[in-house]
């Protein structure tokens, strides 16, 4: 038998150097001081996420222009993007007189503190079937006269600031793009 030599000190700060850790004191002690500092930026932060949903989907709405013209040419029949403001909802389809029934048709919803505005001059000129203003793609790839000039995105926050996007005709007059301008 082998009995153990040497000096009992080092061989409990050896023990204790292998068992280190946060003891329940110092955790909760971190937790609320992580809660403290949250507390303090969640108002900025939910102004940075809010800012986010109206860029993104201003972003969804221009990306649906592309695919639209990128569909009426592949499929080579005119597609409709409309726009309902009143129930904060848009879609993309083929016009109902080349296909009855799309299968391919796509519908979103806009958040609801978000609002969908149309200029009332390119409202009028530019309704579908359903009687919704819409854009209008046709099997060439370009955007038809009659369609609308832009679409307007709108956020009121709680504290009174409003931040507008504005996805409209590009210079060219052939396809949409985004403007972030407070001048319209």
């Amino acid at each position: 038998m082998i009995l153990r030599t040497g000096n009992k000190r080092q061989n409990v700060e050896q023990l204790r150097a292998r068992a280190r850790g946060f003891t329940l004191i110092e955790f909760v002690l971190v937790m609320s001081m992580l809660m403290v500092v949250m507390s303090v930026a969640m108002p900025s932060l939910s102004n940075f996420f809010s800012g986010r949903s109206l860029e993104a989907e201003a972003r969804r709405f221009l990306h649906l222009t592309r695919y639209g013209a990128s569909r009426a040419v592949a499929e080579g029949v005119p597609v409709r993007l409309w726009v309902d403001v009143k129930t904060g909802r848009y879609g993309l389809q083929a016009e109902a007189s080349y296909e009855p029934k799309d299968q391919r048709k796509v519908e979103f919803q806009v958040d609801d503190e978000l609002q969908l505005e149309i200029p009332a001059a390119s409202a009028s000129s530019s309704k579908n079937t359903t009687g919704f203003p819409a854009i209008r793609f046709l099997p060439n790839g370009f955007v038809s006269a009659e369609s609308i000039e832009s679409v307007s995105l709108r956020q009121v926050r709680g504290d009174g600031t409003e931040e507008t996007v504005l996805v409209s005709k590009s210079w060219k007059q052939r396809d949409y793009e985004i403007r972030e301008d407070s001048s319209f």
